[in-house]
């Protein structure tokens, strides 16, 4: 057998250029700036296609989309009926359900004569079942924020929205489950399954808001279903993960015994993935009241409508207690789910009934003692007005001071004149063609053909949409608002990891804030920006600033200890082991905050959209949402989804190489 005689590179212990770090950045950058280069010499000599996609490339698929929608509205099946009448008379099965609990928490009709419910009834209850699931902490939260709703006079607002996330809820947690279940059981379906549920979670909110509006109407209940849409996606996707997640060690035992299909299921299964499935029911509670709020955009009832009234009259002050009544109903739920989630079944056979069942009777207890008091006197059954009390007054007066003595201008003006207007003249300008070269050329660099030829028909599509103008208006707004995001909250993980107390401490804050809607981050920007590009990007670097410091904790407090003891022995300082141990090894998590980054920054770029003075995809995007049109409003989310799902295809590759190098996989 002859032996293969070594390359000139293996001898010379040399890497291929095209391997090495210089080369990579030559793939991915090159074509970059050679046609950069180009342009600066020749400028407008070069064809008019490489700076604008042609008009005949384009197809019409708006055009296209109202045409098959207009077909689905007046067409006649069989004679019989049409498309839309048929949604309608779904949707008119929300109906019974948001009656019977607007009834129960409101108006008192259709709730089989139990409702409504006195306001101190519903504090109580919601105390005790705080007190309940976590102890007197949560029991006082949930309390007093209850009693917020009273005391500031939006009792009534704050009962509308807790009706429709009563609906949403579970019809949105029982279809995320099953089709999750399906999922795990059939891989036909996963395979269909995941991209689906990873194009629905790039699009942003308001394009959920458009198929609504034309085939079911504006009301009440068109906002449950669009909720109801929106929110599903995460819970088939913890179930699926949850029910894949299972131990193999669990499935053998569970067949030895002789367990049937649905015993495996129902006794071994789903038990065993329940701590999956919790945090599934967390996330579609979160995310029905976040999408209830921009749900008022299509009729919706409740905080949500009032919200946005008081944000376009610019009504601050105002605003501001709405916007408090919101947070604290997402911080409430978002707290009891969690406990719900955390919460391990008891079984407590020995012990006295009455101690087993104490917090049941308590619970009857306080509704029939609250209940008495709400005959005895109205007092107790709706909250006087008269004792409702306010701070907006004292906000708005607080505001104009801040507008008139605070350097607020300056620091808008330098904003703009220093960063956004030059980095927006740059992006405006760039061709489609440069746009596309860079994604491919990237692409290339981290994993070849493969991934440069699926990354750079994202970009393409994008361009093919007819709307590349417009999505660089964005790209140049969500890449800057990335930045202070990720300068940020690198820092803060950096600063954070390195104690427990100090963990403990951020985790709330970032707690706190994921838990806000995404609607919340407006209220201060416009209070001291009003509206234009700088009040966006203060919007925008907000929340999405959360899972930056998150992934780079995670990472950092990951890194395995005899990592670190090693180079401690070796004579590293403490920056030394930051630098050259632990940031390299928590690269991985740091980036997959990136990528999450990225796509928050994109949902804040869209609700950015709402303070106006803003170019790009937000904004005609709104304008669709106003007009009904359907056809542009699909394609302008579409392109906001692929610009997502662009960032999320390289990063995850990236992030999965620099595993796989440092040997975490």
């Amino acid at each position: 057998m002859t032996a293969t005689a070594p390359t000139a590179a293996a001898v010379s212990g040399r890497q291929p250029f095209l391997q090495t770090t210089r080369g990579r950045l030559a793939v991915a950058f090159g074509p970059f700036v050679v046609i950069q280069i180009i342009r600066r010499i020749f400028g407008d000599s070069l064809p008019e296609w490489t700076r604008t996609m042609p008009s005949w490339a384009i197809p019409d698929l708006p055009k296209h989309i109202n045409r098959f929608t207009d077909y689905l509205k007046d067409e006649q099946f069989l004679g019989l009926f049409n498309f839309r009448e048929f949604t309608r008379s779904v949707a008119s099965l929300i109906d019974y359900p948001l009656d019977f609990s607007a009834g129960l928490l409101l108006t008192g009709e259709d709730s089989l004569g139990i409702g409504p419910m006195p306001w101190p009834m519903l504090v109580a209850l919601g105390a005790v079942l705080g007190w309940y699931l976590k102890g007197w902490r949560l029991s006082l939260l949930t309390g007093l924020s209850i009693f917020y709703f009273a005391l500031f006079g939006l009792w009534e607002d704050s009962m509308k929205t807790l009706a429709v996330v009563a609906v949403s809820v579970p019809v949105a947690g029982l279809l995320g489950f099953s089709l999750g279940l399906l999922a795990a059981k059939r891989r036909w379906f996963e395979r269909i399954l995941l991209p689906f549920l990873n194009v629905l979670q790039a699009f942003p909110h308001f394009s959920y808001l458009l198929p609504v509006v034309v085939f079911v109407g504006l009301s009440n209940k068109a906002g449950v279903i669009a909720t109801i849409v929106f929110a599903f996606p995460p819970m088939a996707r913890l179930t699926l993960l949850g029910l894949r997640g299972i131990s193999p060690e669990i499935i053998e035992a569970g067949e030895m015994s002789g367990a049937t299909p649905w015993q495996m299921l129902w006794k071994v299964e789903l038990p065993a993935a329940r701590r999956a499935l919790m945090v599934g029911v967390n996330q579609v509670v979160m995310g029905c009241l976040g999408m209830v709020v921009v749900a008022s955009f299509i009729g919706t009832n409740g905080l949500g409508l009032e919200l946005k009234g008081r944000l376009g009259s610019l009504r601050i002050g105002e605003g501001l207690e709405i916007g408090i009544a919101v947070v604290l109903m997402a911080v409430i739920l978002d707290r009891l789910s969690q406990a719900w989630a955390a919460r391990e079944p008891e079984h407590r056979d020995e012990v006295p009934h009455l101690e087993r069942f104490r917090f049941g009777y308590l619970a009857i207890g306080l509704t029939v003692a609250t209940y008495v008091l709400s005959k005895v006197s109205n007092v107790f059954n709706v909250f006087p007005t008269d004792n409702s009390v306010s701070f907006s007054g004292t906000t708005d007066a607080v505001m104009d001071w801040a507008q008139k003595d605070l350097p607020v201008q300056g620091v808008k003006d330098w904003l703009l004149v220093n960063l956004l207007l030059p980095l927006r003249d740059a992006f405006e300008v760039t061709p489609w063609i440069v746009g596309v070269a860079l994604i491919i050329g990237i692409g290339w660099a981290l994993k070849g053909p493969r991934l440069a030829a699926s990354a750079g028909s994202l970009a393409l599509a994008i361009a093919l949409s007819g709307f590349w103008f417009e999505a660089m208006q964005t790209t140049y707004l969500v890449l800057t608002a990335v930045f202070l995001c990720m300068v940020m909250g690198v820092s803060l993980g950096i600063w954070a990891h390195q104690s427990d107390r100090r963990v403990a401490f951020i985790q709330v804050g970032l707690d706190t804030f994921q838990t806000m809607p995404s609607f919340i981050y407006l209220l201060p920007v416009i209070m001291l920006f009003r509206v234009g590009p700088a009040a966006a990007l203060t919007a925008m670097i907000i929340y999405p600033t959360v899972p930056a410091t998150r992934y780079t904790m995670l990472g950092l407090r990951g890194v395995p200890t005899d990592k670190i003891e090693a180079a401690l022995t070796s004579g590293c300082t403490p920056g030394q082991v930051l630098r050259k141990v632990k940031l390299p090894l928590a690269m991985p998590e740091i980036l997959l905050g990136l990528n999450q980054t990225i796509l928050y920054t994109l949902f804040m770029a869209m609700i950015a959209a709402l303070i106006g003075g803003i170019d790009g995809l937000g904004t005609p995007l709104l304008l669709s949402l106003t007009n009904s049109d359907i056809g542009a409003g699909s394609i302008l989310g579409l392109c906001v989804a692929l610009l997502g799902l662009t960032s999320d295809r390289l990063i995850t590759v990236w992030s999965a190489d620099r595993k796989a190098q440092l040997g975490l996989d």
